[in-house]
């Protein structure tokens, strides 16, 4: 069974899903920092770069965009046109645009441009097949209607196929009305978050619980960044409101274990419950995982033993991977196995914990060291970057130190704990001076939010 947890906090919104109690996914959409990604931009050509076939877009949001010119395309300065932000911008690189528009859907993604239909790789050939058959009886109407159809469409109906056809054919035709009401560089739609996007894929008969905070039932859905979870769960499937739960203390993390279970995946160290254990190291070419036996022991003779610590093991490195978005070059250097049968026994088992990621990962086998080398693409940005300070790898980042402060105010207000001052109640921070000066530096606005939020005065008393 899963139960998706949602925490509002000033500087992030964060998603934690569980599967049979095992903490599978988390989202972080820090609310300052906001991803362009899919957003789709009323932009206007702002220079062509000769001899690179590409140019300059300006898209309403401070720096010029850039997009590469297909063959065929002709563009001059000063033209109008619709696009979409592929790739993010890290950096000094900027935001990268594409002319071929798409809009997701629960269980396809529509794509106006072309008039070429492909299914999801990890759907099987019987389901292919019925799908075409499915795709077939849709009312697609005049004009190219290109579709990706998703892995979520195999349990869909044929009428769940036309709604969603018919709502993303609605949506692209109220985003041209949009495009075409003004000349002004701009946003013309907002791509679907990343929250929104989880909760509208995982509303099914496995779904025991959405767990959120009160502060998050007020007001009306807006595609423009508020997320009101009944609103949003009403629009897609009126009987999945039942399974809402609305907690009154906000610190929805805290109160249901998450923070807890993210320890796991924060920590370079990771044991099992048998004494075995992993060390994750990253560096800026590759990740590196060593294995340990640690204290674990199971049988007299060695060579099982070894491949039940390898074995044991290689679930937990499929999960950590996957959580922890480890991309790049990951070398697994697993306890030294002599038979080349327990060797393809455990490229099996890692290929079965890796398989929910698809072609994203591949697992390339043993190298002459006896190292297993695995590559995989990055999907979207770790989730350690939110956690840890980039500079010193220190686990207390600018926006840990503030969650942890909004955590403590929430405690003292449902507590008591908040001492009087003549204004408002006063909360003394204790944090030393390196990580209390990173935090005005970076996050003294959220501060400020907080006590607002909160009708609190955070009060320090330096170090001495």
């Amino acid at each position: 069974m899963k139960r998706i947890i949602i925490e509002d906090f000033c500087n992030s919104r964060k998603l934690a899903l569980l599967e049979d109690n095992k903490l599978t996914k988390l989202i972080i959409e820090e609310k300052f920092n906001q991803d362009l990604v899919r957003n789709i931009y009323r932009g206007r050509v702002h220079k062509l770069v000769k001899g690179m076939e590409a140019c300059f877009v300006d898209i309403g949001q401070g720096k010029p965009a850039y997009m590469k010119i297909k063959k065929g395309q002709k563009l001059a300065v000063g033209d109008i046109i619709l696009v979409q932000v592929s790739k993010s911008g890290k950096g000094d690189k900027r935001d990268s645009l594409t002319r071929e528009v798409s809009l997701q859907g629960r269980y396809m993604v529509y794509i106006p441009s072309n008039d070429r239909i492909s299914y999801s790789n990890k759907l099987t050939k019987d389901e292919v097949a019925d799908l075409k058959n499915k795709i077939k009886s849709l009312e697609m109407g005049q004009g190219p209607c290109g579709l990706i159809v998703r892995t979520e469409a195999k349990l869909a109906g044929i009428d769940d196929l036309k709604r969603d056809f018919d709502s993303l054919r609605d949506q692209y035709e109220e985003l041209v009305e949009e495009f075409n009401s003004s000349l002004k560089p701009s946003l013309v739609k907002r791509a679907k978050g990343q929250i929104e996007s989880l909760i509208e894929n995982n509303l099914d008969d496995q779904l025991e619980a959405i767990v959120y905070p009160e502060s998050m039932d007020k007001g009306e859905f807006s595609s423009l960044g508020d997320l009101y979870v009944r609103d949003l769960v009403k629009s897609l499937d009126r009987t999945y409101l039942e399974r809402l739960i609305r907690e009154k203390n906000p610190a929805t993390f805290a109160n249901n274990g998450i923070n807890a279970k993210l320890n796991a995946y924060l920590s370079n160290k990771v044991w099992l419950k048998n004494g075995s254990y992993i060390v994750i190291d990253k560096t800026e070419a590759m990740t590196v995982i060593d294995v340990n036996s640690g204290r674990y022991t199971s049988s007299a003779n060695y060579a099982n033993t070894v491949l039940d610590v390898n074995m044991g093991l290689a679930d937990e490195i499929g999960r950590q991977i996957l959580m922890r978005d480890l991309s790049g070059i990951i070398i697994v250097d697993f306890i030294d196995m002599k038979s080349d049968k327990d060797r393809e026994d455990l490229i099996s088992r890692m290929n079965k914990a890796l398989d929910a990621d698809g072609k994203n990962t591949k697992v390339h086998g043993f190298t002459r060291l006896g190292l297993l080398e695995i590559s995989r693409r990055r999907s979207q940005d770790a989730f350690e970057s939110y956690y840890y300070n980039p500079e010193s790898r220190d686990y207390y980042s600018a926006n840990r130190l503030v969650d942890m402060i909004e955590e403590r105010v929430i405690h003292s207000i449902f507590h008591d704990a908040i001492s009087s001052g003549k204004d408002k109640p006063r909360l003394t921070i204790d944090m030393d001076d390196s990580k209390y000066r990173l935090l005005l530096d970076k996050k003294k606005d959220v501060l400020e939010m907080i006590e607002d939020k909160y009708g609190v005065t955070l009060f320090r008393v330096p170090n001495t």
